[in-house]
């Protein structure tokens, strides 16, 4: 194969045909080092070993346009070829694709645009901001956006950074608003982002309106900061917030998850308590949570991607949102309470048994986004009843809970295998056991209760009532158990559940089991509701 150099050099022709990039599984035949983020006139150097003789390598533009091709010798094992970008290659996030057949390897890098006015650290109120910022994707609604410059230095890989006293204050003056008092800290490649708050600085945001987020973005990246979050800080701490790649951990993902593919860089985020000399991460409930963003290649099929995380070592799933932006980038929007890194995937789903359910478009859906398993690799069993147990796991993998380790319920062993995930749930207040300090684990769930986790999980998650939500009488409202008549009335008017319609009139069946489609199905709405998923 010839190379052809197209329009990322200088001078040269534009290739008119598209290419959408697959999501191949890893092969042991490539492997590819990580490449950084460029601007344009940089060099962009690919690296890496193969078995083969030769590798085909293919840049791929934020368009899905090839914009280079050629076919590079491997000698001792390793390859290697250095591009540089021209002053007029498009801004935005490019795919390099390396391999043969379906044996490759992918990586992507974001060519940045420069800062203009070069002395700002942050876009101003009615100006231009980054080419794909990550920014929009933590910003709440009503919100203002109030940049701060950040005073930066450079120590080794990390971009350290720091806001003046009296730009805060500024940001933070009028009290009766809900801001986003946002601090870009520009960073390329691999460096790290460590923006540092403290404890005056603290002080001050912990005054702010309840609605006030502080958010630090690298541009790519992005996290906001709630000032419910910032006021459980102890006095006199600082906090180190730390945003960067961490494409060292792709493994870690696709070694504990059957068939996943990672699809992007994974993205670190941490804040970390500094009291003294003594760094701890940060203690969050399991009522706090935090929106992240981050930009992904444009080629990802977001209809069959999810998000998974990495928990003390452990690889868990969580909901995440998909927003096409103009450049052609995605930004993926994740909010959990806790922090960690994260990494966008897929993997092959395919259920023998749904084709005939209600649900079959929301199970596949949650299945294809790591938030809902089948009972076995091609078999969901969507008529089959869900236990307590089960339940909590699937409220604990759909709303991305931090893992907890012990619960007050003496039927729930530190050994069963749902321990944890009934901890978890007890922990963010959506639990309470059945009474006598049990949890009946492994007792059916019925729709009763079933609307009490739920109904807790909508309080949790600030779930507005449906418009044109009408109050329902059901017929059976005297079998309701008195714990259980406000979250039955609460799930109906949210619209996650509805009775049986006969006649005109409207039974419940409380005591009624659920079955794995219903739970599917609830959850499904519920994180939908909740802005949590698309």
């Amino acid at each position: 194969m010839k190379k052809k150099l197209l329009a990322i050099l200088t001078g040269a022709a534009l290739l008119t045909s598209t290419i959408s990039v697959p999501a191949f599984a890893a092969t042991s035949k490539v492997t590819l080092l990580d490449i950084s983020n460029k601007h344009r006139g940089d060099v962009v150097t690919i690296t890496g070993t193969s078995s083969f003789s030769e590798v085909v390598v293919k840049i791929i533009s934020p368009d899905g346009l090839v914009m280079y091709v050629d076919n590079l010798y491997v000698a001792g094992g390793q390859f290697s070829k250095s591009i540089t970008l021209s002053e007029t290659t498009q801004f935005g996030t490019y795919t390099v694709v390396v391999g043969q057949g379906t044996e490759v390897q992918s990586d992507l890098f974001t060519i940045l645009e420069d800062n203009a006015g070069g002395g700002g650290g942050g876009s101003t109120g009615g100006g231009t901001t980054t080419t794909g910022t990550s920014i929009p994707g933590v910003i709440n609604q009503g919100q203002t956006q109030a940049p701060v410059k950040a005073d930066t230095k450079t120590d080794g890989n990390k971009v350290l950074a720091t806001v003046s006293d009296a730009d805060l204050a500024a940001a933070l003056k009028d009290s009766s608003s809900a801001v986003a008092v946002v601090v870009s800290i520009p960073t390329t490649g691999t460096q790290q982002a460590q923006l540092t708050l403290s404890s005056a600085q603290l002080s001050s945001l912990s005054g702010a309106n309840t609605a006030t987020t502080f958010v630090a973005s690298t541009g790519v990246s992005s996290v906001a900061l709630p000032v419910s979050v910032l006021k459980k800080i102890p006095a006199g701490a600082s906090i180190n917030i730390v945003i960067g790649q961490a494409a060292d951990s792709s493994a870690t993902f696709t070694n504990q998850v059957a068939g996943a593919t990672v699809l992007s860089t994974p993205v670190s985020f941490e804040v970390n308590v500094v009291t003294g000399t003594e760094s701890a991460p940060i203690d969050l409930a399991g009522q706090d949570f935090v929106k992240r963003s981050f930009l992904i290649n444009g080629n990802v099929d977001t209809a069959t991607a999810g998000v998974l995380f990495i928990e003390n070592g452990s690889v868990r799933s969580v909901p995440a949102t998909f927003t096409k932006n103009a450049d052609g980038t995605i930004t993926v929007t994740v909010n959990r309470p806790g922090f960690s890194t994260y990494a966008v995937a897929s993997r092959p789903v395919s259920f023998s048994d749904i084709g005939t359910s209600y649900a079959q478009d929301r199970i596949q859906s949650l299945a294809s986004k790591f938030l809902l398993y089948g009972t076995s690799t091609n078999t969901f069993s969507p008529e089959q009843n869900v236990t307590r147990a089960e339940f909590a796991a699937m409220l604990v993998r759909a709303l991305g809970l931090q893992p907890s380790n012990s619960a007050p319920f003496s039927d729930v062993a530190a050994t069963d295998w749902f321990a944890q995930d009934v901890a978890s749930v007890y922990e963010a207040g959506l639990v309470n056991g059945v009474g006598n300090g049990q949890f009946d684990p492994n007792a059916d769930i019925s729709r009763q209760d079933l609307t009490v986790m739920l109904s807790n999980a909508i309080k949790m998650l600030n779930i507005p009532k449906k418009q044109g939500s009408e109050h329902v009488e059901y017929v059976d409202a005297s079998g309701f158990a008195s714990y259980a008549k406000d979250s039955i009335a609460t799930v109906t008017e949210s619209g996650l559940m509805t009775g049986e319609a006969v006649n005109g009139t409207y039974s419940f069946h409380p005591t009624d089991s659920t079955t794995r489609e219903a739970a599917a199905t609830v959850l499904f709405f519920l994180l939908q509701n909740a802005k949590l998923i698309n």
